[in-house]
């Protein structure tokens, strides 16, 4: 005769019970019993089973003779915390885990903290605890500020050497030299080195070279007076200039006779000049002059 086949057994819900209990409970069912393990838990009382394997459901059936196995409390322990503000990270872990806890990491900036040390825990030194429980450490991360690498923009053109730096989110401040064996307009200095390591928002200073250039200007004072001399003695030719886009300042003031053909005058600059040109006072004339034309 063949052997009766197992039967399907609804599995039983163990967690909560005493050992005894579950024994009893799985042998009526004709089920097996196992303990793996007997750990300090903070959710039961010692002696009460605080997992199983296979776990309880709902309508969850298992075959006659199948093994439950589970998990005992040994109720909780309670333990000392240690101090561990100032250790590093992983020292802060490991102590924590010697004393059956663990390290639950909240990162945090710190000008004064080296990055990757505890600055503070939220448990105070030698509190008692249970066994288990987690310890909030706050860890320092420096400033929080990303570090990048200087670049070398030296002979570069002012406005490429400016995009540059702040693409790499550094603050540029330019100021002007005068270096006749370099080319005009071209960054001479810069005062961090190349491949320093500097933090993001870090104030950079590049100083660009501005050759001085004499600018010679012809005015013709018959176009000036509509082509040809007023009918007075004299007239009067005032210039004023936004130099490199200075402010405004009077560069010329001049009295010619009326039947003059041209007045000469002379400005220095570096890029563009905006000149305004008066005839008796009379706004006759804008011109932008080009000093590298």
């Amino acid at each position: 005769l063949n052997a009766t086949s197992p039967k399907d057994v609804q599995i039983p819900d163990l967690v909560g019970k005493t050992e005894s209990e579950a024994q009893e409970e799985l042998k009526a069912l004709k089920l097996n019993y196992e303990k793996i393990s007997e750990d300090y838990n903070t959710q039961q009382e010692a002696g009460i089973i605080y997992e199983q394997s296979p776990t309880y459901s709902l309508n969850y059936k298992v075959k006659e003779k199948t093994t439950i196995k589970v998990k005992v409390s040994k109720g909780t322990e309670k333990v000392k915390v240690p101090k561990v503000a100032g250790m590093t990270y992983d020292e802060a872990v490991k102590e924590l885990e010697n004393n059956k806890l663990l390290a639950e990491k909240v990162e945090e900036t710190s000008k004064e903290i080296k990055e990757g040390i505890v600055i503070s825990q939220e448990t105070e030194a030698n509190a008692e605890a249970n066994a288990g429980d987690t310890v909030k450490i706050h860890v320092s991360i420096g400033t929080g500020i990303a570090q990048v690498v200087m670049p070398s923009v030296l002979g570069k053109t002012e406005e490429d050497a400016k995009k540059e730096l702040e693409d790499l989110k550094l603050t540029v401040t330019i100021k002007y030299g005068e270096d006749k064996n370099k080319q005009n307009g071209v960054v001479i200095l810069q005062n961090y080195p190349q491949n320093q390591s500097l933090k993001e928002g870090a104030l950079v200073e590049i100083t660009v070279n501005k050759l001085t250039i004499t600018k010679n200007i012809t005015l013709d004072l018959l176009e000036l007076q509509g082509g040809t001399p007023l009918d007075k003695d004299k007239i009067n030719v005032k210039v004023t200039a936004s130099i490199d886009g200075g402010a405004t300042n009077q560069i010329f003031n001049q009295d010619f006779d009326a039947d003059e053909k041209t007045a000469k005058i002379t400005i220095y600059g570096y890029k563009t000049a905006i000149l305004k040109i008066y005839l008796d006072d009379k706004l006759t004339k804008e011109q932008t002059i080009k000093f590298t034309e």
